[in-house]
């Protein structure tokens, strides 16, 4: 991961709570036959191991089971920068953007209770209501288990990359922040994050 000193992040709470607040990642192993990519959601287990499930037919499987070097990349809000938006003057456009990369250890979860485990912990992240058992019944579950495998991936390494006019003086900053509050839902996300750039 490209990382400018100005833009990089290594708090560990940081990295985690960016983790949790966007599961939906890409994820890319080293496969026989060149990279090996899913987009999937991937999640942070309180043991400090990160979870995804894919579908069986997936050939990414195979590549994650053989225990492949992966890297899960979580992004954020990102956003183009005019130079218009500068104090300065002699300015060219950017991007900003916020992600983290992580490299991880794959390895296939053991047996059914793991993977069911597993699945109800995403249930509960992102089904709150405890009416959902009567639509995602134990016989639905079972039937879907059937369908996936699951992965724990044991974290090696991570690091993120918050490029949010940091490099900037005040009055840039401001001049950014100011014109992304006024844009759509994505602007003002990138927004958000500048006042809590690290």
């Amino acid at each position: 991961m490209y990382r400018p000193p100005a833009f990089a992040v290594d708090d560990g709470a940081v990295l985690d709570a960016f983790i949790d607040a966007h599961p939906f990642a890409l994820i890319v192993s080293s496969g026989a036959d060149g990279p090996a990519i899913t987009h999937a959601p991937v999640l942070r287990g309180a043991d400090g191991l990160l979870a995804c499930h894919l579908a069986r037919p997936n050939p990414h499987c195979e590549a994650l089971a053989a225990g492949a070097p992966t890297t899960i990349v979580f992004s954020g809000a990102h956003g183009y920068i005019s130079p218009r938006w500068y104090a300065a003057g002699n300015a060219v456009p950017t991007w900003n953007y916020t992600a983290v990369h992580v490299t991880a250890a794959p390895i296939e979860m053991a047996d059914e209770g793991a993977l069911r485990a597993s699945m109800d912990a995403m249930l509960a992240r992102f089904e709150p209501e405890e009416d959902i058992r009567s639509i995602v019944t134990d016989r639905t579950i079972a039937g879907m288990l059937r369908g996936i495998r699951g992965f724990d991936l044991r974290i090696e390494r991570r690091e993120g990359t918050f490029k949010l006019s940091q490099n900037r003086s005040d009055a840039d900053r401001e001049g950014v922040h100011q014109a992304l509050s006024g844009g759509d839902g994505d602007a003002r996300a990138l927004a958000r994050a500048m006042r809590f750039a690290p």
